[in-house]
């Protein structure tokens, strides 16, 4: 390999290096977002399904449930089928996922 190729290869793993930064950073940021949007759509969720309190829990923990048990399924399926393509199939339901709840 000459000097040229390596300098191109640095390169080239230098600008690789911000986008999976920037991809894994917006990532947690909306899994942050996504689980305080549950907590913050309560009080709505209450009037609107005549609920008490304790009735909200159970939402809140079937919401914990439902996404721990995706999360290990998931992370099996990346195990087999490669983790970026499913990070990034991932990423595409949940913006569509969003894109549709805010148009509801």
């Amino acid at each position: 390999m000459d000097t040229k190729s390596t300098a191109k290869l640095s390169r080239h793993t230098i600008d690789y290096k911000w986008i999976v930064l920037s991809v894994t950073t917006i990532g947690a940021l909306m899994a942050a977002i996504d689980s305080n949007i549950v907590i913050l759509a309560l009080p709505d969720m209450m009037a609107s399904l005549h609920a008490n309190l304790v009735e909200m829990i159970w939402v809140i923990m079937s919401y914990i449930l439902t996404s721990t048990v995706i999360l290990l399924t998931l992370g099996r399926m990346a195990d087999m089928l490669g983790r970026v393509r499913m990070y990034n199939l991932g990423f595409v339901i949940f913006t569509a996922g969003s894109v549709l709840c805010g148009v509801s």
